[in-house]
């Protein structure tokens, strides 16, 4: 390892550049979907993901079914490497899992996965730092309420933008 003088090799360098660099926030993409399923009944959620904010993601999920958020259970797995993608203050995915399956009356347990496109596009990316957690849409509460009676023990949503 060489050590040296940084001063003084600038004090004597030919030409100097100086620069300000801006990087915008870009989504993380880690390889795993986001995915969860979520059983609920009338006192007691309880969801199975790779959560990173269990605490918020709780609460969140307590919020969208209309629980305290002692009656939401959060199983945590230990699935692949997100790298913080997760870790999202509004609990994007898990949201919408607790609203689906409130919409379908908590008859049976749904399992939510976003496609690559789907996190890409709405989840965090951009300049922004600021995210909207997506709910799930009349349409999509609609014909899971239509397909409850082709269902046996659970139903697997996979979202899709219009």
């Amino acid at each position: 390892m060489q050590v040296g003088d940084v001063e003084a090799a600038l004090a004597h360098a030919t030409k100097r550049l100086e620069g300000e660099f801006e990087f915008p926030y870009l989504a993380h993409a880690p390889m795993e979907p986001l995915t969860a399923v979520c059983s609920l009944s009338p006192d007691k959620c309880e969801i199975w993901a790779g959560c990173q904010f269990q605490t918020l993601d709780q609460a969140n999920a307590a919020a969208a079914v209309g629980l305290k958020p002692e009656q939401v259970t959060i199983n945590t797995l230990a699935a692949g490497g997100t790298f913080g993608r997760r870790a999202t203050p509004e609990s994007d995915y898990i949201s919408e899992v607790a609203s689906i399956a409130k919409a379908t009356g908590g008859k049976y347990p749904v399992r939510l996965i976003w496609t690559r496109e789907d996190d890409i596009t709405g989840g965090r990316t951009g300049r922004s730092t600021t995210t909207t957690s997506p709910r799930p849409s009349a349409r999509t509460a609609r014909s899971l309420s239509a397909s409850a009676s082709s269902a046996s023990r659970s139903s697997s949503v996979r979202r899709s933008r219009p």
